[in-house]
């Protein structure tokens, strides 16, 4: 991931995205039948709202415990940055190329050939942290 800058450690948020992405796409291939295309790179663009959101709505839970009204107040930030990566999500799921669909006898092959990339990858990571200790 070399070509992927380091700063505001997108390269960093970009690897976690796509060895979740890989990790459970046999469950993925599996249920749904499909594979996002572009999943690494919208969480790239919603990623930095998510801290916020969890944040402000905690408080906001924790806040309308006690006082509701005031609860509602402080959800309005939260509600709002969810809305604005619910649009950014929807809006993406829209474009013609987002996905790849699946079915039939293929869904079962990728299904399972991605658990042997799977298990291959993770030997392999395996061998190399192995040999660094």
């Amino acid at each position: 991931l070399q070509f992927i800058s380091e700063r505001y450690e997108i390269r960093a948020s970009f690897a976690a995205t796509v060895a979740a992405t890989v990790a459970t796409l046999p469950i993925i291939l599996f249920s749904f039948g499909s594979f996002s295309v572009i999943g690494p790179l919208v969480n790239l663009i919603i990623l930095p709202f998510i801290p916020y959101i969890m944040v402000l709505g905690s408080i906001s839970v924790l806040i309308s415990s006690v006082l509701p009204q005031l609860g509602i107040l402080v959800a309005l930030p939260a509600w709002s940055l969810l809305e604005f990566v619910l649009r950014i999500v929807h809006a993406t799921s829209r474009l013609s190329f987002a996905s790849i669909l699946i079915s039939g006898p293929a869904q079962i092959i990728f299904g399972i050939l991605s658990v042997f990339f799977l298990i291959i990858l993770c030997a392999k990571l395996y061998a190399n942290r192995s040999r660094h200790y």
